[in-house]
Order: structure tokens, then sequence, then C-alpha cells
């Protein structure tokens, strides 16, 4: 939401990535954030290739009303001037953003700027920075975000194992240290594992969950017990044995919903078991997973992908 580093390489590559490989990777809020800056960038090249340059044939084709040359200057200047709104009003609301996430806004300033580099090798100097910030300001949960951001680099290059397991364990001792399990529960489950499942390596990605489902049942670590049950049924999904996923979705709902967890993709985990009602004909009760899914979406991918599980409903 804040000013977009033109620079940024990340831009160009996801230009033409399919919208199933940007559901793929939609954990990553850098990434949505990206392509929306990088369609900007696509639409303003298209509108410049398609604007009527024909202007007055009998006169000089390069200056002059509707030629090319005051083309151009009036579309740049119209274009300028959405950016120029753009930066304002995404400036404003870093600031809310900063304040309803209680943190300082320096601090969500320079992690904001981490993160339109997430795929760029500077973000890990960044990332150093950002930590020492935080030390300095006695703010522990943004070294963790600082850590983290590390970890995300790799996880999203995904070239080097021994830098993920690294960094996964490095997020791990930090958060178990300074006692915020959200962040020790998220790398090992949503990082590490995802990173082993997602390259087809399900038995060892389900040896790393049964550890970590075993740790969080003998810590009696809520928050951690709802990353396990929505990991495992994402190994099990990935698997194809879909009765058994839909058993560890239905216990992360019942957890969440029981001690009000916070749990940003508890709106796929709604969806998820309204798919599974529709497959086994329970359109009722597929109905009113629904309705949950649509009501605790809240990034524009979740809600389209409620969207189109209404068309599966529907269809």
């Amino acid at each position: 939401p804040d000013r977009p580093s033109t620079n940024c390489p990340v831009f160009r590559p996801f230009i033409r990535v399919p919208y199933s490989i940007f559901l793929y990777l939609s954990d990553s809020h850098s990434i949505s954030r990206c392509l929306s800056v990088a369609f900007l960038q696509q639409m303003t090249i298209y509108f410049i290739y398609a604007t009527d340059f024909s202007g007055n044939r009998g006169e000089n084709p390069c200056s002059g009303p509707g030629s090319p040359v005051t083309s151009v200057r009036i579309l740049f200047d119209h274009i300028s001037f959405l950016f120029l709104f753009l930066f304002f009003t995404a400036s404003v609301k870093a600031q809310k953003e900063a304040k309803d996430f209680n943190v300082d806004s320096t601090l969500y300033a320079y992690y904001q700027r981490c993160q339109e580099c997430l795929l760029q090798p500077v973000v890990l100097s960044m990332s150093d920075t950002l930590y020492r910030m935080a030390e300095e300001r006695h703010d522990k949960r943004m070294q963790a975000v600082a850590i983290s951001t590390q970890l995300d680099y790799h996880y999203f290059q995904a070239t080097n194992e021994d830098s993920i397991i690294y960094y996964t364990n490095k997020v791990k001792d930090f958060a178990k240290a300074t006692q915020q399990p959200k962040y020790y529960y998220f790398a090992w489950s949503n990082r590490l594992i995802l990173y082993y499942l997602k390259n087809g390596r399900t038995n060892i990605a389900l040896y790393e969950a049964q550890k970590m489902l075993k740790e969080a049942q003998e810590e009696d670590d809520k928050t951690g017990l709802s990353r396990c049950y929505n990991i495992m049924s994402q190994i099990y999904t990935v698997k194809r044995l879909d009765s058994m996923a839909f058993e560890w979705q239905l216990k992360e709902i019942e957890l969440t919903e029981k001690y009000d967890l916070e749990n940003y993709n508890i709106s796929q985990t709604y969806s998820q078991i309204s798919s599974y009602y529709i497959n086994t004909n329970q359109p009722e009760k597929a109905l009113e997973a629904l309705k949950k899914a649509d009501a605790t979406a809240y990034s524009p991918t979740q809600k389209i992908s409620v969207q189109l599980e209404y068309v599966n409903y529907y269809s």
C-alpha cells in the first residue's frame, strides 16, 4: 500500500503469472501487492499503445492537438496525477495500519520497504536493519518479523533448502525465547512444512507436522494446535485423502470458534469444508460453510475463492 519501488524486479516476472499460481503463492501479502503495481504498470503501457495518435493529418505529425507528443503528454499528466493520488492515500493508509497494529510508524514504514523487495537479495540486509531498529525500540514482535522476512526470502526463492531450515530454526529460537508462539508455529508450518509439501515431499512434511502437533499438544498451545490442524489438512488434501483432510479442517474450525483465535486464513478452511459438503451432496451444510467463509474473508484472494466456491455450489 505504500510507494512502490519501480526498480524492484519482482514486477516483471509476475505480470504473466497465471491466476492459479497467484493463488498458490497467496500467503505472501507482498506478492499480491507487487502484482497490483505490476498490473498498473502494464496497463499504463497498454494505454500508451492504445491511444489514437492519428491527430490532424495535414499538419506536422509531431506537434499540435492530437499529435503523438501532445497525446503522450496529456496521458502522462493523468498518470502522474493518479500515482500522486495513490501515493497520498497509501501513505495515509500506512499510518492507519501502523496505529491499528500498534507498531512504531518508522518501523512499519521500513517493514513495508522490505516487503516491496522481498524477492531481492537486498532484503536480507534490509531485514538486519529492521531487526536493529526494532531492538533499539525494544519491539520484540518486529524483531521476529525481521527474521521471518529473511525466511520468507529463502522460502519464495525455493532454491536453498539449507537456508530455509536455518532461518526456520532461527525464527523458532527467537520466538521461543521471547514467548511469541504465533511466529514459532508459522515458521514451522507455513514455511518449512509447506516448502516440503510444495516440492512433493509429503512424507517428510507429515513427519514434521506430527512433531509440531506433539509439541503443541504438550504445551497446550491453541495457536500452535490451530496451525497443526491446518497443515495436516493440507497434507492429506495433497495425498487425496479428502475425508481425513476434512476431519482436520473441522478440528481447526472448532478450535478457532471455541477460543476465538486469530486465524487469518479461516475463510479458506470454511471454503474447503463447503467444497467437501458439495461433493458429498450435503447442500445445506455447504451453504452454511460458504456464508461463514464469506463473512471471514479478508484479502481479495480469499473473497475471489469464496465467489468461485459459490459458482461450484450453484453449478
